[in-house]
């Protein structure tokens, strides 16, 4: 089975926690193992499938193969470890600050939602 430490804001009606809990989901449903852990201090309540996914963060891994990911803007990426880093980000501008595309350039890869988006990010 695969294992993904899956970093994301969990609670919110808006952006990325919604993002977050539904990619989740959608791996859970395909098995993967998700280890939820909230990137933004808020620990998630009600959803049944977030709580099981958020238990298991304390079987995760974090430094060693599993797949690390995270789902935030670009300037919160670079404080998640592992040895696989993906980042996992929306972009609904025509630009990106130098000092996310930085950030972008230290992950092993980066997931995006449109081709617009990955078109930006490219450039």
């Amino acid at each position: 089975m695969v294992k993904i430490n899956f970093f994301a804001p969990l609670e919110g009606m808006r952006g990325y926690p919604v993002l977050a809990r539904n990619l989740a989901k959608a791996l859970d449903k395909i098995g993967v193992e998700v280890c939820l852990f909230p990137n933004d201090g808020i620990a998630p309540t009600g959803d049944e499938a977030i709580l099981k996914m958020y238990a298991n963060r304390w079987n995760a891994d974090v430094d060693g193969i599993s797949v690390n990911l995270c789902v935030a803007h670009p300037m919160l990426m670079g404080h998640f470890g592992g040895r696989i880093r993906i980042g996992y980000t929306l972009n609904e501008t025509t630009d990106i600050s130098d000092r996310a595309a930085r950030t972008l350039r230290g992950l092993d890869g980066v997931w995006t939602t449109s081709n617009f988006a990955a078109a930006i990010l490219k450039r």
